[in-house]
């Protein structure tokens, strides 16, 4: 038989003030919501986990699996307390609180280490990050950095977009203009998506192994650090004049074409 215990008044405020960015970074904790990110976080083993919430008697196959491979304490609520605790307005009954991973050293990167890192350069929306960050661990980029002015990876909203892939992949922070110039210090060619006179074909662009591929602001584009330090590529195409690609999606077809090119042989 599974226990379930009604959700204490202390961890209800808890969840609550996990809605805050400057909680989560003081907790080291932060919210998965939804049914699919909480079934993808249960059986993501880089992930620790402190306890699942469940609106009533709903989400049982959820409660089941959770006892089963993992031993954390299981919470129910009622409709009214779970929507008041809920940090999505249309939410699904379900919700997990999870430790946040540690971030890597920066001292650490290396291409021996970590082949090909994407870097986040001044991403504002959390949906586009968190977008991202899933096309990357569905494809294996080794490490993701967030520069500064990038949106908290562990934004609520920016985990939903994760769909339960957050944890799988490491990830560091970083100040561009002293750290770039140090990653190609240390063996990485560092590329970014723009367009400018300099900048090539992502087609005929040979990655080796050590890439650091930068993307840019939805709206402004690329930093002064990453218009310095990378070698501009874009994205052929426009054929229906559309204004731009989005983000993520210019993101995920350079991923793809930089993993599948990679040569392992070079260094």
């Amino acid at each position: 038989m599974i226990n379930t215990e009604e959700l204490p008044l202390s961890k209800a405020k808890q969840i609550i003030r996990l809605h805050t960015k400057k909680y989560r970074q003081q907790s080291r904790l932060f919210l998965i919501e939804g049914v699919r990110g909480v079934n993808q976080a249960i059986q993501q083993k880089n992930l620790s986990l402190k306890y699942l919430v469940t609106q009533e008697d709903t989400n049982r196959e959820i409660i089941e699996v959770a006892s089963l491979i993992r031993e954390i304490n299981i919470y129910k609520t009622t409709t009214d307390e779970f929507n008041r605790i809920s940090a999505t307005e249309t939410n699904q009954g379900v919700l997990l609180v999870a430790e946040i991973p540690d971030i890597i050293s920066f001292d650490n990167i290396t291409p021996k280490k970590y082949p090909f890192i994407l870097i986040a350069d001044g991403i504002r929306d959390p949906g586009n990050l968190g977008t991202m960050y899933r096309t990357a661990a569905w494809l294996g980029v080794d490490a993701i950095i967030s520069a500064e002015k990038t949106v908290e990876l562990f934004n609520p909203k920016c985990i939903r977009s994760t769909a339960g892939a957050i944890g799988s992949i490491p990830f560091s922070e970083c100040l561009l203009e002293s750290h770039l110039p140090e990653l190609r210090k240390r063996g990485y060619e560092i590329v970014a998506l723009g367009l400018n006179e300099e900048a090539i074909s992502l087609y005929d662009f040979n990655p080796k192994r050590g890439t650091a591929l930068i993307t840019g602001n939805e709206a402004h584009g690329l930093s002064d650090a990453a218009k310095q330090f990378a070698k501009s590529i874009y994205i052929p195409g426009n054929t229906y004049k559309v204004e731009s690609l989005n983000a993520s999606v210019a993101a995920s077809l350079a991923i793809s074409h930089i993993k599948n090119n990679m040569n392992p042989k070079t260094n």
